[in-house]
């Protein structure tokens, strides 16, 4: 959702990280199955072992692999980075 503004209407987005958006951000988006919790993203915002984005989102058939070309599980994670990406602590 990142980029999406208040005043745009009718979208609707599946399976998305909205942490630390606040309310006004989304309120005229419809998001179904959101993760709104810590994403708990490394500093190369890879996601860590236990975060709520792994294996949380929609698979895409386009979106065979992910940012750094490894395949993508299915379900995929949600994000730039898969979960076989992962990286502990």
């Amino acid at each position: 959702l990142y980029g999406l503004i208040a005043a745009e209407s009718g979208v609707t987005a599946t399976n998305n990280a909205t942490f630390g958006n606040g309310s006004g951000a989304t309120a005229s988006i419809t998001n179904t199955n959101p993760v709104t919790a810590d994403p708990l993203l490394s500093a190369s915002y890879r996601p860590l072992q236990g975060s709520p984005l792994l294996q949380a989102g929609t698979f895409i058939s386009y979106a065979r692999r992910d940012n750094i070309g490894v395949q993508r599980q299915n379900p995929p994670s949600i994000g730039a980075y898969d979960a076989a990406t992962m990286i502990s602590g």
